[in-house]
């Protein structure tokens, strides 16, 4: 089985992410932290080595780029216990254990430094064309945020927490009994993403990891405090938990969680999302459970602020749009820089390197 997730996203603060508890050595035994520069091959490495693991019959866990949804910033293969990740920025990650868990390695060596200088020029414009269309995502985004806070803000007024508990321990009833002794892991995630492709949706994650799938009709954070209960819940009794945060709120609002041993996930689906940027889930089928979150809510909120709401939810998705075009924008930029990369690489020595690590764990 072969799952996706994001473990950074783009948000109203700049890039936020996850990559400092990817794997630990509960999880993994060898951690390989990728450095190396743009187009240097760090993600076609991690997608062979996937490939290479799939055709082993190995479950793969992939990870996006928010950035760029085609390349991959890590990849965990569980049954053989190893972990890769690019450690470069936006998300620098050194060793903690260097040799004895984590190892890096750098696909800068396979670079012709020679060749690359006589494009040095060139990578300084570029990069700094890239850096301008950035700064104008993160402000988009940022704006909308304002406006999707304020919507949440007013509807967390007229929420009532003692149904939204009561519905947590009915769903959580089946599973509260500690069948381990110990407390489950949390495993922190997004399974959303404001990309250059959209606001990336990867339910299809949540499907193949839980055979029941509860889609929560949520566009303001309402179930987030269920989710929380819910998962605490699940932790308590040993279960381990996927826990996907909000990229417009990642540390306020909690969106989704898997629980595979379960068999069950909880995801939220809202009118920002676009459920037609590389989601294979169908939300449509008779046999996925919906709870609409409107009705934790006391009516009168709704009519009273219908105004308010639709305004901001207007501006919100137009200036997510421009925060998608702006990504776009960057994403192409940044593949100017990694042309001239690519052309200064020896992908034939990398390729040997690749394959050894192959041979050597799987």
């Amino acid at each position: 089985m072969e799952t996706s997730f994001f473990l950074g996203a783009n948000t109203p603060d700049g890039f936020f992410g996850y990559f400092d508890s990817f794997v630990n050595v509960e999880t993994a035994d060898h951690l390989y932290i990728i450095k190396g520069g743009p187009g240097t091959g760090k993600s076609s490495a991690m997608k062979k080595i996937a490939k290479a693991a799939a055709e082993r019959g190995l479950d793969t866990q992939m990870i996006l780029c928010p950035s760029d949804p085609d390349s991959s910033d890590g990849l965990f293969i569980p049954e053989k216990r190893l972990a890769f990740v690019d450690g470069t920025a936006p998300h620098v990650l050194d060793p903690a254990y260097p040799g004895a868990f984590e190892r890096i390695v750098n696909f800068a060596d396979f670079l012709d430094c020679g060749r690359l200088k006589d494009d040095l020029w060139q990578i300084i414009e570029l990069d700094a064309i890239y850096k301008g269309h950035r700064r104008r995502a993160n402000s988009l985004i940022k704006a909308a945020a304002c406006l999707i806070e304020d919507s949440d803000g007013a509807a967390a007024l007229f929420i009532d927490n003692g149904k939204l508990a009561e519905l947590a321990e009915k769903q959580a009833a089946p599973f509260t009994e500690n069948r381990a002794g110990k407390r489950g892991r949390e495993f922190k995630r997004f399974l959303n993403g404001v990309t250059p492709d959209g606001f990336k949706c990867l339910y299809g994650t949540a499907a193949a990891m839980a055979g029941r799938v509860v889609v929560l009709d949520d566009e303001h954070g309402i179930m987030s405090r269920f989710l929380g209960d819910l998962k605490e819940r699940f932790l308590s009794a040993g279960y381990d938990v996927y826990a996907c945060a909000s990229p417009i709120a990642p540390l306020a609002r909690l969106e989704h969680i898997i629980a595979p041993e379960i068999g069950c996930a909880w995801v939220t689906r809202n009118c920002y999302q676009d459920l037609s940027a590389g989601t294979s889930f169908d939300f449509s089928s008779a046999d996925i459970e919906k709870i609409d979150a409107k009705k934790f809510v006391r009516p009168s909120f709704f009519q009273d602020n219908k105004s308010r709401l639709a305004f901001n939810r207007k501006t919100a998705k137009s200036l997510l749009k421009e925060t998608v075009a702006a990504l776009a924008d960057a994403r192409r930029v940044h593949g100017g820089i990694e042309e001239r990369y690519i052309g200064a690489m020896d992908f034939s020595g990398l390729d040997e390197f690749i394959e050894r690590l192959i041979r050597r764990h799987l």
